[in-house]
């Protein structure tokens, strides 16, 4: 059974969570920062930041399709967003690093053979 919200338990939240993030300093910040994104790391792909930064040196600091450095830049802090773990959806194996663009076709194309080959073949006219 689901426990259910008090009347504006979650606004409260809300706003204590927002004004203790403001009273953080620009370090505590950024230390809370790659905590979250260590976390993401281990929780959704199961590898560490270290192993992160290996696979990364590994390729160069360059996507593992393309050979490119990523472009897109973060809208807020304007520093070019690091590359995305791409992984096996079915079986969770990290494959490599990718950059935005690459991961995305790869994700719209639901990770297929055949839909990836008909775009190959499509884009040669055939």
């Amino acid at each position: 059974m689901k426990r259910r919200k008090k009347e504006g338990q979650s606004e409260y939240r809300s706003r204590w969570h927002r004004e203790w993030y403001y009273n953080l300093s620009d370090e505590e910040k950024k230390e809370l920062s790659a905590k979250m994104w260590e976390n993401k790391l281990k929780r959704l792909y199961g590898i560490t930041a270290t192993e992160y930064y290996v696979l990364l040196e590994r390729q160069n600091h360059r996507c593992a399709i393309c050979g490119e450095k990523e472009q897109i830049k973060n809208a807020q802090t304007k520093k070019t967003i690091k590359l995305s773990v791409d992984h096996c959806h079915k079986t969770g194996h990290v494959r490599g690093l990718l950059c935005n663009r690459c991961n995305t076709v790869i994700g719209r194309a639901e990770e297929s053979d055949a839909i990836l080959t008909r775009m190959i073949d499509y884009l040669k006219g055939m």
